[in-house]
């Protein structure tokens, strides 16, 4: 396939009141797996505190290091008391004048320039950088052709309405907005995807997203939010489980839990084991969570990738543990936050305002879920599933990017550096994260007493429908849209690039699952240095394999490899 979870903050209801808080209190500390006990004298999931290879940001602990508790201050996993005057969790802040009414978008801004001509779009970031200048080239049919500074293609426009993106890491997604609120969004071949639209029940406005993988259909509710003329979708469950199970969730497991994933088999395993390897032990259950989270991420991204036509981009360098226990700890805090938001909302189906990730206790630590284009200074760089970033102060809703800590980088990304993230990457990052972990929760339940898990007590098995449970109904037409905007958004920019004169910066959707990858045939040629990665191409063919760097790029080929630097040629062996 939960900090503060806005669809959580309403599912227990007078059921929970609030006999379960000290339970959350008494059981927030994590304990490591036995490995790294050894390590620790506590059994705590923070490590020791680790040198700071960046400087530190103002009022915020130094990259890298956990900041002690201060006298005074509450202790890890425990919910803060509101301050007079502070915006309860769960609550809005009063609208600004001029802000956009929730669900509405910006309308397209007046003076589009006439086709052939160029224009940029310059942007501020975090800490005085600017988003680099794109080249936008409207053709003659209405559509537009974005390219980066290094004449990369970076998003397409066809005339139909579908937006194509190329990310710096490899990745290719297409978007197509439609009548009525109606979004389709594409990745791998269609193979996965959703079809997103507005649904009501029991007088309220969601979101619906039918997401298809693999064969599978799966619907999950959303609630539509919107600041600064950004849209924002806020994941809601659509169950709950009972408090015992919560209670056994949150507490540490009396012993080593050694568990059987069964991944050796599968190919996505295999090939991220350089990277990912699960805990040897459990000894609670946000470690057995954050191991699925992680896996459940990398194995979406080899099957997306895969259908693609072309293998994913390879990594080697393995996942640093102190980013792994990053994310145990959020895991856990967000368990913790949830736990404490049903006592402060309990009437089931009562909407939060705002997302969590504005809120003092919203989330810190984000698990990349799909290729995302960040910016590190003024230079564009790519995220990959599986990152791991963290913010080490709170995010604030006015503006479009937040700076954020790289922990993990399959891309290569210096750790402890610091790059700017749009805050709607942000949440979606954060919706992946508590649709997965509802996943795993019920993985856990199911599973209980079984494979090496503690029996879950029987008067907490079990799981409560939200109100609108009932109402959802997946898509039965997502596959057939999900196809049908695949092919024509690819016959579309085959034909608009074509005209421009550059094909596209990554492979085309396959047009169907079982064709395979088909190179196309060089036209032969010297290499030199400063050539474009589309003329490489064309001389050498395409390459066997390739390896994305950021902005460093490497095509393999039988008997040479070949290096690029922001899309040129710099180095050959």
């Amino acid at each position: 396939m939960p900090e503060r979870r806005e669809g959580r903050g309403r599912r227990i209801g007078l059921e929970l009141g609030g006999r379960g808080l000290a339970v959350v209190l008494a059981a927030g500390m994590l304990v490591l797996p036995a490995e790294e006990k050894k390590k620790e004298s506590k059994a705590e999931p923070a490590r020791p505190a680790a040198k700071a290879e960046a400087p530190a940001k103002p009022a915020a602990a130094a990259p890298g290091r956990v900041e002690p508790v201060r006298p005074g201050a509450m202790a890890p996993g425990r919910m803060e008391p509101a301050r007079p005057g502070a915006v309860a969790p769960g609550r809005m802040e009063p609208a600004r004048p001029g802000a956009m009414a929730p669900g509405r978008m910006e309308p397209v801004r007046p003076g589009a320039p006439a086709f052939g001509r160029t224009e940029t779009r310059p942007g501020m970031l975090p800490g005085g950088g600017r988003v680099p200048e794109r080249q936008v080239v409207r053709t003659r049919d209405g559509g537009e052709i974005h390219r980066g500074p290094g004449g990369m293609v970076r998003e397409v426009r066809t005339p139909g309405g579908a937006v194509i993106r190329h990310s710096p890491g490899g990745g290719r997604y297409l978007e197509v907005r439609r009548p009525g609120g109606r979004t389709v969004f594409a990745a791998g071949g269609g193979r996965y995807g959703y079809v997103q639209g507005p649904f009501r029940s029991h007088g309220q406005e969601f979101t619906q997203r039918t997401y298809y993988r693999n064969g599978v259909r799966e619907a999950r509710i959303y609630r539509p939010w919107a600041y600064g003329g950004r849209e924002y979708q806020i994941y809601t469950p659509n169950h709950y489980y009972r408090p015992g199970f919560y209670t056994w969730a949150y507490t540490p497991w009396n012993r080593p839990v050694y568990y059987g994933w069964g991944w050796n088999s599968r190919p996505w395993y295999g090939y991220y084991g350089g990277y990912f390897a699960p805990y040897p032990s459990y000894r609670s259950p946000a470690f057995w969570l954050t191991d699925f989270l992680i896996a459940t991420t990398l194995e979406t991204a080899y099957l997306s990738q895969t259908s693609n036509g072309a293998p994913p981009p390879a990594y080697q360098a393995p996942l640093p543990p102190e980013a792994k226990d990053a994310v145990a700890m959020e895991v856990q805090r967000q368990m913790a936050q949830e736990r404490a938001d049903q006592a402060y909302n309990p009437y089931p189906g009562q909407p939060p305002a705002q997302p969590a990730l504005f809120g003092p206790n919203g989330p810190r630590v984000f698990m990349v879920s799909g290729d995302v284009t960040a910016y590190a200074g003024n230079q564009e760089v790519g995220l990959m599933e599986g990152d791991i970033l963290r913010s080490p102060y709170p995010i604030s809703p006015a503006s479009e990017y937040a700076q954020v800590m790289v922990m993990a980088s399959r891309g290569g990304l210096p750790l402890h550096s610091y790059v700017s993230v749009r805050t709607v990457d942000l949440q979606e990052m954060q919706n992946h994260l508590q649709a997965t972990m509802d996943q795993g929760l019920e993985q856990l339940q199911s599973g209980q007493g079984r494979n090496g898990l503690p029996p879950v007590p029987p008067e907490a098995m079990g799981a409560v429908k939200a109100p609108y449970t009932d109402d959802i109904k997946p898509d039965d037409q997502a596959e057939r849209e999900l196809s049908a905007v695949v092919d024509d958004a690819n016959k579309s920019e085959k034909d608009m690039l074509a005209a421009g004169g550059n094909p596209p910066a990554a492979q085309p959707y396959a047009a169907a699952p079982s064709q395979a990858y088909a190179p196309s045939q060089p036209t032969g040629g010297d290499i030199s240095l400063g050539m474009s990665m589309d003329q490489v191409r064309g001389a050498l063919g395409e390459p066997t394999s390739t390896v994305n760097l950021g902005a460093r790029q490497i095509y393999m080929y039988p008997k040479l490899k070949v290096t690029f630097t922001n899309g040129q040629v710099t180095d050959v062996q």
